[in-house]
């Protein structure tokens, strides 16, 4: 595994806690319902133009450029919290690579990509950073109040697609928020990018994910 990928595992993992289950609006709550593959989703293209890779997601999210995020961020995070978000996006956005940021306004999701330089994804890999992903919650949690656990963690591999999958759920016990960050390396057609969804509850993002043309 290059060390690129392992710095990605790292810091993309800790975002930010800006929403709660509470906070989710019935607009948003569409989106964030039960899907399946087969099912009819209401969603958008988005084109990737540095990499030739088009993204499909539900129509309420949004691009921001940094600047932009960083006001939204500026708006709605608190004190504490901001410098850290701030820290992780700089460090996201000095990789190599392409970096791409979009956000859901009405339950105050996130979702970022990047682009890796191309790796074949083994099981071991996989195995391997979801160790890195947990050595990465761990580093956080020791100076903040926040709490985390694993949700679930998967690997597969179909035709020349491999897929790492890792959800972890995350609480601030003091601000009353959580958060569940959805993590997806894929390795397809001589690409691997990174992505990762913050949402106030769990969401099966995996139909819209099967849907992105590289």
């Amino acid at each position: 595994m290059n060390k690129r990928i392992k710095q990605i595992a790292f810091f993309a993992l800790i975002g930010i806690l800006v929403c709660s289950c509470n906070d989710i609006s019935k607009g948003a709550q569409g989106w964030m319902a039960d899907v399946n593959e087969g099912d009819n989703l209401e969603g958008t293209y988005h084109f990737l133009e540095n990499d030739g890779i088009k993204v499909f997601l539900p129509k309420v999210f949004e691009r921001y450029s940094a600047v932009d995020y960083e006001k939204v961020l500026d708006s709605i995070v608190s004190k504490e919290n901001i410098e850290v978000e701030k820290k992780r996006l700089k460090e996201l956005r000095d990789m190599d690579g392409n970096f791409y940021i979009y956000f859901e306004p009405e339950s105050f999701s996130s979702l970022t990509v990047n682009t890796l330089e191309y790796m074949p994804l083994r099981k071991e890999d996989a195995q391997q950073l979801l160790g890195i992903m947990r050595q990465s919650y761990e580093e956080l949690i020791k100076d903040t109040k926040l709490s985390y656990k694993k949700v679930t963690a998967s690997y597969s591999e179909a035709a020349s697609v491999q897929v790492f999958k890792a959800i972890f759920k995350v609480k601030n016990p003091s601000e009353k928020k959580e958060s569940y960050q959805t993590n997806y390396f894929v390795s397809s057609n001589d690409k691997t990018f990174f992505i990762k969804l913050i949402t106030g509850n769990e969401v099966n993002f995996d139909p819209y994910l099967k849907k992105i043309i590289l």
